[in-house]
């Protein structure tokens, strides 16, 4: 069931359901009698395409997601030092290829969020650090890779907790409700991830603090005119593809009332 999950949402991203559009208008094309509609299909296989790879669409739909929750402040709901004893790290994805450096050993999303985990132990030195992760595709947990870059932050074994056994971010908050219980949390992950993640924590009985990090968009406006709006980008295809997987993710956990 899970791995039949990844593969449909893969599927129905915006890159490959283009291109499978803009097949099935292909082959139509081989029959005389629907050659108008193939043309017509591979159209509009072309124009999803090019929509999803402009940055006004790409950043339209992934704001609303990164900007809903803001960034960690102690001053944000009277909080306390004493009052966090959790600060939670989800994991980002990692590449554990042996002889490479420890940071090229975990995504560029890993490394934001552990930053952002150094930095708020800093400011909490009484939290511990939970890092959540199993081994998804490969034989190694995502936790133990990224954990193996935390003392390049700063942080000793001594200060972390490891969750090794999720696959995704709704075992991920069933899992860490064994390890914090009650406890507030702090919940660092990437901004456009927060509000899934947000939502299942919730809904498995943890009360999480967010402190999103690794924002793909800006809320402010260019100062100058960038010529690169008026083109399609490789760049604005995979900030729409990261907020379709996102708004998949939302829906799905509603259809089941995880959220």
């Amino acid at each position: 069931m899970f791995l039949l999950k990844k593969i449909i949402t893969a599927v129905i991203m915006p890159l490959p359901l283009s291109l499978l559009i803009i097949l099935a208008g292909w082959l139509l094309l081989f029959s005389r009698k629907r050659a108008r509609a193939g043309r017509m299909i591979i159209f509009a296989g072309v124009l999803i395409l090019i929509s999803f790879s402009y940055t006004a669409v790409a950043d339209r739909l992934l704001h609303p997601l990164e900007y809903r929750y803001l960034p960690f402040s102690l001053d944000s709901g009277n909080l306390q030092k004493g009052a966090i004893p959790w600060i939670v790290v989800l994991s980002g994805g990692d590449m554990p290829v042996p002889g490479l450096p420890e940071t090229s050993q975990v995504s560029a999303a890993s490394l934001f969020r552990l930053a952002e985990a150094a930095r708020l132990k800093r400011i909490l030195p009484e939290s511990r650090v939970v890092i959540s992760g199993g081994a998804v595709y490969g034989a190694k947990p995502e936790a133990e890779v990224i954990a193996g870059v935390a003392p390049l932050f700063g942080m000793k074994p001594e200060d972390l907790a490891l969750e090794a056994n999720s696959r995704d971010t709704e075992e991920q908050a069933k899992n860490i409700s064994g390890i914090v219980g009650k406890d507030k949390c702090i919940l660092v992950t990437s901004a456009w991830h927060m509000p899934r993640a947000v939502a299942l924590f919730r809904k498995a009985g943890l009360d999480p603090v967010p402190a999103p990090v690794g924002h793909l968009t800006n809320t402010e406006k260019p100062a100058k005119l960038n010529p690169g709006i008026f083109f399609p980008n490789i760049n604005a295809l995979s900030k729409s593809e990261i907020a379709v997987h996102e708004y998949i993710g939302m829906a799905w956990s509603k259809i089941r009332g995880l959220t």
